[in-house]
C-alpha cells in the first residue's frame, strides 16, 4: 500500500465522525460505537455489522489489511483511549434488541440494572451474565451508556453474546408481570435470604446504583426483596451480580 492511502491529517472528514463516537451524543447520532484490538473484532462476529476497520500504519506494515483503512500512528491514537493500543479497531453498527428478545426463552434468568452508573461494572455485570447463563439484561434508569469504550472493553467481548434492552423501570415491571416472571429486589436488608430463593424457575433480578441502591419506585415494584448473607455492609454491584448469577446457575444445573 503506497503513502498517498495513509490519511495523515486530523481533519479528515472520516477522522471527524469516529473522534465523535467517543460521546453519548455522538453515538447515538451515529447510531454506532467503536471496539478496539482484533479479539473484539473477531467476537463480534457476524450477528454484528462492522461498518469498518481502520488501522495504524504500523499495523498495516505488520498484516494483511486488505480493505481496512489505514491511518498514521499518530492519528490512530488520537481515536482510542487505551494506554497501549494494539493497532485495529471497527466502528460497528449498534444493535436494537427487542423485550421479547430480552425475555424470551424457555427458562429466562434476567438482571434489571437501575441507575448503575460506572462503565467498568456494567461492563463487568455483562460479563458475568455471559458467563453464567444470563439469559438477557435490562437496562433502566439512568445506567451508563453500553457502548461506551469503557463498558465494551469490561465487558471482555460479552457485549456482543447477550441480549439487552433500555426500558423504564415501570415497563419492566409490566412486561415482567405479563409473563408470570417474578421481579426481586437486591437489598442488603432483604427479606429472603439469597439462598433460600428459588432460581430454578423464570425470575428477574434487581441490582441498583453503586452508592444508593435501588430507588424507592423499583424496590414498591419488586415481589419481594433478597439479600446477599455477608459480613461486611454490601458488596460491590458486579461482585453481587457474580453471586445471584452463580447461585442461580447452581440451582439450574445440580
Amino acid at each position: 500500500m503506497g503513502f498517498m492511502d495513509i490519511i495523515t491529517s486530523d481533519k479528515n472528514g472520516l477522522i471527524k465522525k469516529i473522534r465523535k463516537l467517543a460521546t453519548v451524543r455522538g453515538r447515538a447520532v451515529a447510531s454506532s460505537f467503536i471496539i478496539e484490538g482484533s479479539k473484539f473484532i473477531a467476537e463480534a462476529g457476524s450477528e454484528w455489522k462492522i461498518i469498518y476497520t481502520v488501522v495504524s500504519e504500523t499495523y498495516a506494515l505488520n498484516y494483511n489489511v486488505e480493505n481496512q483503512i489505514v491511518v498514521s500512528d499518530k492519528i490512530f491514537e488520537g481515536l482510542t483511549d487505551t494506554v497501549n493500543p494494539q493497532g485495529i479497531l471497527a466502528v460497528v453498527e449498534k444493535r436494537e434488541f427487542s423485550v421479547c428478545e430480552v425475555l424470551g426463552g424457555k427458562n429466562p434468568l434476567v438482571f434489571v440494572l437501575e441507575d448503575i452508573n460506572d462503565p467498568g461494572n456494567l461492563g463487568t455485570i455483562l460479563r458475568n451474565c455471559h458467563g453464567l447463563g444470563v439469559t438477557g439484561v435490562i437496562l433502566a434508569g439512568n445506567t451508563t451508556d453500553v457502548y461506551s469504550p469503557k463498558t465494551v472493553r469490561a465487558s471482555a467481548g460479552s457485549i456482543f453474546h447477550i441480549p439487552f434492552v433500555h426500558i423504564n423501570i415501570e415497563e419492566v415491571a409490566a412486561e415482567l408481570k405479563n409473563r408470570n416472571i417474578p421481579l426481586y429486589a437486591t437489598s442488603p436488608a432483604g427479606d429472603v435470604d439469597l439462598h433460600n430463593l428459588n432460581l430454578q424457575s423464570p425470575a428477574a433480578i434487581m441490582l441498583g446504583n453503586e452508592h444508593h441502591g435501588l430507588t424507592q419506585q423499583a424496590m414498591d415494584l419488586a415481589n419481594t426483596t433478597v439479600r446477599i448473607p455477608v459480613m461486611s455492609e454490601s458488596l460491590n454491584v458486579s461482585v453481587a451480580c457474580a453471586v445471584f448469577a452463580y447461585e442461580a446457575w447452581r440451582q439450574r444445573n445440580v
